[in-house]
């Protein structure tokens, strides 16, 4: 057994111990069907289950692993496991110790290939996605929610679609093969449990080849960064939604028989694509052979992507057992054109705290890379003052007025959360929003208290009382308060792990547009205003390119999800940032009043194209995707 695991396996002995009484209550088959439940416990949908005989067989074979007080049979995980995944694995050799009085060894999946080569069979019980072929072997007859028992040559694969399933499929592996009347371990031979979750799509083919086969590609070295996170967005709406994980690689790679390509590659049939003459509007979306290619212009290659989507998928007729088959896809050059609807039903803010246009422009000047929300046709300005001010006024905002100007279409004062002037609670748009049955979020690169997060949550007099701002939040979360927000799905903060902004961005907004519904969400990067505090621009212009990762992102979310709006701007500027002698520095510490971009993309954004706005008028355009009646001052 390796030292790292001798340790963690001491760490966790204490708290597994207090499991055991759980497994008094083991029975011996596995039911018929059982239920899928997500993390928070909240019912997702319902599963499917069933035992299937790899080879037919008149009479099942059932195998012990335990005989005469030994078992040749040892737990393996992978090499470098998870705290969860190696906890799981304790917990079910501290299970079968208890039920046996026989403790299995464990170990991982390691082999040094210069020595060994890969064991072909061996007893062993492989725990999440080792090495072994019968894990892979397993991992291919199941999707993102699913999770498998499979048992084949000697060897059982438990394992799930996901870490969270693999989890479960631990679990329920204790409840069902733990026989506490014989005492023993049973398991069928040459056969898998599968416990399947209900996707709202099924199976998706093309031409009779099952979407799983496909990998996506990319450039490698592209113009932009659209081709990468349209493919993001088409590999986690797949995952989303029908359960089927692609891969994503790059052109650099040997080609395969079955791919999506996106963008600008070396493939044949992309640079073939390249040659037809498209307007700003138009893309290609192409089946040549066995593989599709997309084509687009910068961030118009989401056309591609949407068409794909919203009618070859979606717009299909499901078969009987809710699979789709897309055939018709078009083989040549053909130039298509890509238009929002005229009304918005979602809206999402992206809110880079304390960004100014210079912050910008001193980040990218120069580079060949570009700030991706300045490809928008739709970009303006925007006032950001407090109440009682103006854009000209030596009394500057701060987060707290500015994001309840963003959230409810009124200025307040400075320090002052979700109310006016008065210090009257205003309704703000995530509110509105819920309150008509969308689902809402709100992610942060700040704390969940600080004061834009909290613009769109809580109600309060000072941005300044976090304990007070944080049992608000506490209590819209809580199923038992009085202001519980069932459509809250989300108030998070990636705060002590600032690399998880776009990640928690693509896990969020996928969760949200889950089923098609309408939702509302608020995302924001913090950092570049508290670096500019400290005026240190090197730091702040990593935050700006952190950001421009989620922007990316959500540029291309929104043209697979056309009926969503995005707003991406500032809440102020902070640091007096100039160009001066050709170098950028800061004049201040502080927040100013000068204007800040706006940029945006969507159904109505058209209001953004070359305007100066007020912060308040981003609020009133946000609530209109909700409603038609006055909203804001």
């Amino acid at each position: 057994m390796h030292k790292h695991l001798k340790l963690r396996a001491l760490s966790l002995l204490l708290v597994l111990l207090m499991l055991l009484a759980a497994f008094a209550s083991c029975s011996e088959n596995p039911p018929a069907e059982t239920t899928d439940a997500n993390s928070n416990g909240d019912t997702e949908g319902e599963s499917t289950s069933e035992v299937v005989t790899t080879e037919a067989e008149t009479e099942p074979t059932f195998i012990d692993l335990f005989e005469n007080g030994t078992t040749q049979y040892k737990l393996i995980c992978p090499e470098d496991p998870s705290d969860r995944i190696f906890g799981a694995l304790i917990e079910l050799q501290t299970a079968m110790t208890t039920l046996t009085g026989v403790e299995m060894e464990f170990s991982t999946d390691f082999y040094n290939p210069f020595q060994t080569t890969l064991p072909e069979t061996g007893y062993e019980i492989l725990i999440g996605n080792t090495n072994r072929v019968e894990t892979a072997e397993a991992k291919a007859k199941i999707r993102g929610k699913d999770f498998i028992i499979y048992e084949n040559n000697g060897r059982i694969a438990i394992l799930g679609g996901t870490e969270e399933k693999t989890l479960e499929a631990v679990t329920y592996f204790i409840e069902n093969y733990l026989n506490p009347e014989t005492k023993n371990v049973t398991v069928q031979e040459n056969a898998f449990y599968v416990s399947r979750y209900n996707y709202d799509l099924g199976v998706i083919s093309i031409d009779g080849a099952e979407i799983m086969q496909y990998n996506v590609v990319v450039p490698k070295n592209p113009d932009t960064l659209f081709p990468y996170f349209a493919a993001l967005n088409l590999i986690d709406f797949l995952e989303t939604e029908a359960g089927a994980k692609l891969s994503l690689v790059y052109d650099d790679e040997e080609p395969t028989e079955y791919e999506i390509v996106i963008g600008e590659t070396n493939r044949a049939e992309s640079q073939s694509a390249m040659k037809t003459s498209l307007a700003d509007n138009q893309y290609i979306l192409k089946k040549v052979g066995k593989s599709i290619y997309m084509y687009g212009k910068d961030y118009m290659i989401g056309g591609a992507t949407s068409e794909f989507v919203n009618h070859y998928i979606l717009g299909s007729e499901s078969l009987s057992d809710n699979s789709i088959e897309i055939t018709g896809l078009p083989s040549s050059n053909m130039a298509k054109s890509f238009s929002f609807p005229k009304k918005a039903t979602s809206a999402l803010i992206l809110i880079g705290d304390g960004m100014g246009q210079n912050h910008v422009d001193s980040t990218y000047k120069g580079k060949n890379e570009k700030f991706l929300a300045e490809y928008l046709d739709n970009v303006g300005t925007c006032t950001t003052f407090q109440y009682g001010s103006n854009e000209f006024s030596s009394s500057y905002t701060d987060s707290a007025a500015s994001a309840t100007a963003l959230a409810t279409g009124y200025k307040t004062k400075n320090s002052y959360l979700g109310k006016d002037h008065n210090k009257v609670n205003l309704l703000n748009v995530r509110e509105l929003a819920s309150s008509l049955g969308a689902k809402t979020a709100v992610l942060t690169s700040d704390k969940i208290t600080g004061a834009t997060p909290a613009g769109f949550l809580c109600h309060h007099t000072s941005r300044n009382d976090t304990n007070i701002l944080q049992n608000q939040i506490n209590q819209l979360l809580s199923r038992n308060s009085a202001t519980y927000d069932p459509n809250l799905l989300y108030a998070t903060s990636v705060n002590d792990n600032r690399n998880d902004l776009l990640p928690e961005t693509r896990k969020i907004l996928n969760t949200l547009q889950d089923k098609g519904e309408t939702f509302f969400a608020m995302i924001e990067e913090a950092h570049i205003d508290k670096e500019s505090h400290s005026n240190k621009l090197a730091a702040a212009q990593a935050c700006v390119v952190r950001y421009n990762d989620v922007i990316g992102y959500c540029i291309q979310f929104v043209m697979l999800h056309p009926e969503t709006a995005l707003v991406i701007t500032a809440d102020h500027e902070c640091g007096g940032l100039e160009l001066e002698d050709g170098k950028f520095v800061y004049n201040v510490t502080t927040h100013t009043n000068d204007v800040v971009p706006v940029y945006a993309i969507g159904p109505g954004t058209e209001m953004f194209k070359g305007a100066k706005v007020d912060n308040t008028d981003i609020g009133k355009f946000l609530a209109s995707a909700y409603t038609d009646a006055h909203f804001g001052n």
